[in-house]
Protein backbone atom coordinates (compact mmCIF):
# COMPACT_ATOMS: atom_id res chain seq x y z
CA UNK A 1 0.00 0.00 0.00
CA UNK A 2 1.48 3.37 -1.21
CA UNK A 3 1.67 5.80 1.17
CA UNK A 4 -0.65 9.04 1.91
CA UNK A 5 1.17 12.73 1.57
CA UNK A 6 -0.73 15.77 1.78
CA UNK A 7 0.65 18.85 0.57
CA UNK A 8 0.05 22.38 2.01
CA UNK A 9 0.95 25.21 -0.25
CA UNK A 10 -0.36 28.46 -0.92
CA UNK A 11 0.88 28.55 -4.38
CA UNK A 12 -1.22 26.37 -6.28
CA UNK A 13 1.97 25.64 -9.58
CA UNK A 14 4.24 24.91 -6.79
CA UNK A 15 2.13 22.62 -4.91
CA UNK A 16 1.42 20.86 -8.62
CA UNK A 17 5.23 20.28 -8.60
CA UNK A 18 5.89 18.82 -5.67
CA UNK A 19 2.50 16.57 -5.74
CA UNK A 20 3.50 15.93 -9.24
CA UNK A 21 6.86 14.20 -8.09
CA UNK A 22 5.35 12.27 -5.45
CA UNK A 23 2.80 10.48 -8.13
CA UNK A 24 6.06 9.67 -9.98
CA UNK A 25 7.17 8.07 -7.03
CA UNK A 26 4.28 6.03 -5.85
CA UNK A 27 2.76 8.07 -3.49
CA UNK A 28 -0.61 8.82 -2.91
CA UNK A 29 -0.98 12.23 -2.86
CA UNK A 30 -3.56 14.62 -1.62
CA UNK A 31 -2.43 18.53 -2.12
CA UNK A 32 -4.97 21.64 -0.58
CA UNK A 33 -4.24 25.43 -0.35
CA UNK A 34 -3.96 26.54 3.72
CA UNK A 35 -7.57 26.42 4.32
CA UNK A 36 -8.77 23.54 2.19
CA UNK A 37 -6.16 21.66 4.38
CA UNK A 38 -7.66 22.65 7.43
CA UNK A 39 -10.85 21.39 6.05
CA UNK A 40 -9.78 17.94 4.91
CA UNK A 41 -7.82 17.17 7.37
CA UNK A 42 -9.52 14.66 9.62
CA UNK A 43 -11.95 13.47 7.01
CA UNK A 44 -8.51 11.35 5.72
CA UNK A 45 -5.59 9.66 6.94
CA UNK A 46 -2.15 10.76 5.82
CA UNK A 47 1.15 9.15 6.26
CA UNK A 48 3.05 12.41 6.09
CA UNK A 49 2.19 16.32 5.92
CA UNK A 50 4.70 18.65 3.36
CA UNK A 51 3.73 22.16 4.51
CA UNK A 52 5.46 25.24 2.69
CA UNK A 53 6.18 27.72 5.50
CA UNK A 54 7.92 30.22 2.97
CA UNK A 55 4.83 32.64 3.09
CA UNK A 56 4.15 35.06 5.86
CA UNK A 57 1.04 33.79 7.50
CA UNK A 58 -0.18 32.43 10.45
CA UNK A 59 -2.19 29.73 8.36
CA UNK A 60 0.63 27.28 8.26
CA UNK A 61 0.40 27.27 11.63
CA UNK A 62 -3.46 26.36 12.06
CA UNK A 63 -2.46 23.63 9.54
CA UNK A 64 0.10 22.40 11.78
CA UNK A 65 -1.67 22.31 14.98
CA UNK A 66 -4.94 21.12 13.04
CA UNK A 67 -2.77 17.83 11.44
CA UNK A 68 -1.13 17.13 15.12
CA UNK A 69 -4.62 17.45 16.95
CA UNK A 70 -6.76 15.55 14.32
CA UNK A 71 -4.23 12.67 12.48
CA UNK A 72 -1.48 12.10 14.99
CA UNK A 73 0.55 14.34 17.04
CA UNK A 74 3.65 12.47 15.57
CA UNK A 75 2.70 12.99 12.13
CA UNK A 76 6.21 13.01 9.89
CA UNK A 77 6.42 16.98 8.81
CA UNK A 78 8.38 17.99 6.00
CA UNK A 79 8.30 21.89 5.97
CA UNK A 80 9.23 23.74 2.96
CA UNK A 81 11.14 27.16 3.67
CA UNK A 82 13.06 30.22 2.42
CA UNK A 83 16.42 30.20 2.40
CA UNK A 84 17.80 32.33 5.12
CA UNK A 85 14.91 31.34 7.10
CA UNK A 86 15.66 28.24 9.01
CA UNK A 87 14.21 29.86 12.51
CA UNK A 88 10.83 29.84 10.71
CA UNK A 89 11.44 26.01 11.36
CA UNK A 90 11.84 25.77 14.84
CA UNK A 91 8.55 27.94 15.36
CA UNK A 92 6.73 25.42 13.11
CA UNK A 93 8.12 21.98 13.47
CA UNK A 94 9.16 20.83 17.01
CA UNK A 95 8.70 17.06 16.89
CA UNK A 96 11.92 14.74 16.22
CA UNK A 97 9.93 13.39 13.14
CA UNK A 98 10.24 16.59 11.35
CA UNK A 99 12.43 17.58 8.71
CA UNK A 100 13.40 20.98 6.72
CA UNK A 101 14.25 21.93 2.66
CA UNK A 102 15.17 25.17 1.77
CA UNK A 103 13.47 26.63 -1.14
CA UNK A 104 14.67 26.25 -4.83
CA UNK A 105 15.41 22.86 -3.68
CA UNK A 106 16.11 19.40 -5.88
CA UNK A 107 13.91 16.60 -6.40
CA UNK A 108 16.72 14.70 -4.75
CA UNK A 109 16.52 16.64 -2.01
CA UNK A 110 12.81 16.12 -1.55
CA UNK A 111 13.11 12.45 -2.21
CA UNK A 112 15.91 11.84 0.72
CA UNK A 113 13.60 14.29 2.90
CA UNK A 114 10.63 11.86 2.26
CA UNK A 115 12.95 8.69 3.18
CA UNK A 116 14.31 10.16 6.18
CA UNK A 117 10.80 10.49 7.57
CA UNK A 118 9.84 7.26 6.39
CA UNK A 119 12.83 5.46 7.86
CA UNK A 120 13.93 4.83 4.72
CA UNK A 121 16.84 6.85 4.13
CA UNK A 122 19.16 4.09 3.80
CA UNK A 123 17.76 1.90 1.02
CA UNK A 124 18.67 2.78 -2.80
CA UNK A 125 16.82 5.37 -4.44
CA UNK A 126 17.31 7.29 -7.36
CA UNK A 127 14.78 10.88 -7.84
Amino acid sequence: MSKRVMVVDGHGAARRSVTNLLNKWGYKVTEAGNEEAIRTIGRENFDLLILDVAAPTTDRLEVLETAKSNLNKDIPVIALIGTGNEDEFVKVCDSEKSHYITKPFTPTQLLYGIRLMFGEAGTYWKA
